[in-house]
This record gives C-alpha cells, structure tokens and sequence, in this order.
C-alpha cells in the first residue's frame, strides 16, 4: 500500500511517515498536558468543593496526582519509553520539574514586575516556555 493514501502529506516517503510520528507525539504531549490540567483542577474543586478539605491538602493531593499521571502517561503513551529505568526517568523529570518552576517564576516576574501584566495572564503566558521547550527535553534526555 502507497503511504500517500494512510494520511495526507505523506508524501510517499520514509520521511514523511517520520514527519508525522513526530506530529502525533508533539500533539499526544499537548494532549497528555491538557489532561494534566484538568486532573489537577477537578481534584482541587473535588476536594474543597464535595469534601470539604482545606485548600492547600486539596492543591497538594491534586498536584501529587497530577504530576504522576503527567510522568506515566508521558512515559508510557506520548515517548513509549517503557522499557528504560523508571528510577532513573524519575530523577531527571523531576529535575525538569524544578527548572520549569523557576522559569515560570523569572517569566512571571518580568512579566508581572516589568512589563505590568496581571498576575494570572502572566501565569498563563508563563506556560508557553516549558511548555514548548518540554517536549524537547522530555524526548531528549529524560525519557530517552
């Protein structure tokens, strides 16, 4: 069968069949990230809302739960790196963990402090850097 016909821009190569593993990868990473939200957010109204529990063990538990689900569905569905150390992805994800924090920190701050954003675009927009670069380095180095 002619790979032109499975999808369109094919193009009837190697390498753009490659071109588009690579597309749905970067699209399952946005994916896996758009759930992560949403896990992160239900659980936080979940547990203040319906149980009732304090704000802060409510962002806690929905972070803990979140930044798993983030490292195993990434792991697992976008970079299908099953078969390497799971210990030793943990401890370079969790680096990439920390250094995403700080520059959403740096970014908020330049943004909020010099420019006069509101804090919540800056939150948002402070986003994109990680966001964008993470894949990268999610594919490169901790899950490679």
């Amino acid at each position: 069968m002619y790979w032109g016909n499975l999808y369109p821009g094919a193009g009837g190569d190697l390498m753009g069949l490659v071109s588009h593993f690579r597309q749905l990868s970067f699209l399952a990473y946005l994916v896996v990230g758009g759930l992560t939200a949403a896990i992160y957010f239900g659980l936080i109204t979940l547990c203040v809302k319906v149980a009732s529990i304090d704000y802060r063990v409510s962002i806690s538990i929905a972070y803990v739960v979140a930044v798993s689900f983030h490292f195993f569905a990434n792991r697992n569905l976008t970079f299908r790196a099953v078969g390497s150390n799971v210990l030793h992805q943990g401890f370079r994800y969790v680096i990439v963990l920390v250094v995403n924090y700080l520059v959403i920190l740096l970014a908020a701050y330049c943004l909020v402090d010099l420019l006069g954003m509101t804090s919540y675009l800056a939150a948002i927009l402070s986003m994109l850097i990680p966001t964008c670069i993470g894949y990268f380095i999610f594919k490169f180095w901790v899950f490679s």
